[in-house]
């Protein structure tokens, strides 16, 4: 009887060991999923300082051309 007992031991002792080791391997997927996301929080962010960016001279052009044709329709 009692080598049955350690026989179950045995077997708790690889499941254990098989969990841990699977828990290893998910934290380094998270840890790896991490440093993917913020690498793409970064890439969001610089394409949002971009476009920004490009939104405020598309205005500025805008009001240039604004001006310059008010100007040019005051001088007919």
């Amino acid at each position: 009887m009692k080598h049955m007992a350690s026989d179950g031991d045995a077997e708790v002792v690889k499941e254990v060991d098989i969990i841990f080791k699977d828990l290893g391997e998910k934290e380094a997927q998270l840890a790896d999923l991490d440093k993917f996301n913020q690498t793409l929080i970064l890439r969001e962010r610089r394409t949002n300082d971009e476009l920004q960016e490009a939104h405020k001279e598309l205005v500025n052009v805008c009001i240039i051309q604004s001006v310059v044709l008010f100007n040019h329709i005051e001088k007919l």
